[in-house]
């Protein structure tokens, strides 16, 4: 949206929004596993398509992140009931404001919306019991939440590394080719070298 606002105040046309939807669609459509990878994202309540959307088309920027926003999950119930037992409800309201950006950015809307609903209820002036009684409804709202985005993560490894192989048949199969063109080629150091760097590039070296 800010940057829709900013190019409309620049006096640019609005012609990339429509454009890189279509393409973040097909794309998701295109894939070889895209019926199991549709159902683990519904499966999970994620809407992939507008959280790829909003990192701007870069599925391997979302598959980077997921598995950060997982583990920060995976710890949040114990920080949220240690907050609760030392009667930091100001910090566990912070740490629902905190899941609200990521779920909402992830596209785990529905548990965006119950960390956003929390984080309005918990205040240094909530009883204790109705604090005690919203923290563990969302710890609950969490850990129902892990399994499924587990597998959408399982999911989207696979389709990531389904890619990666063909990638690797490609490049050793030109190698190859060229090899037979020209013996001065090293093969076996190309591809190693190769490999190096595209591991580089995955880790954003």
């Amino acid at each position: 949206h800010l940057v829709n606002v900013l190019r409309s105040q620049a006096g640019w046309q609005d012609i990339e929004t429509l454009a890189l939807t279509s393409a973040v669609t097909s794309a998701v459509q295109a894939s070889e596993t895209s019926t199991e990878f549709e159902k683990a994202a519904n499966a999970a309540d994620v809407d992939i398509v507008s959280a790829i959307h909003r990192l701007g088309g870069k599925q391997d920027l979302y598959l980077r992140m997921l598995p950060m926003f997982l583990k920060s999950l995976e710890t949040m119930p114990e920080q949220l009931r240690a907050h609760l037992a030392d009667g930091e409800l100001k910090a566990a309201s912070g740490l629902l404001h905190s899941l609200k950006g990521l779920a909402a950015t992830m596209g785990v809307t529905a548990l965006s919306a119950e960390a956003a609903a929390g984080e309005k209820l918990l205040t240094d002036e909530t009883p204790r019991e109705t604090a005690e009684q919203i923290i563990e409804h969302l710890c609950h709202a969490i850990t129902t939440a892990l399994p499924a985005l587990k597998t959408l993560l399982a999911r989207l490894q696979l389709d990531s590394a389904i890619v990666e192989v063909d990638i690797t048949k490609t490049v050793t199969t030109d190698i190859i080719e060229t090899e037979k063109n020209a013996n001065t080629l090293d093969t076996q150091a190309l591809i190693t070298s190769l490999q190096t760097l595209a591991q580089q590039l995955q880790n954003s070296d």
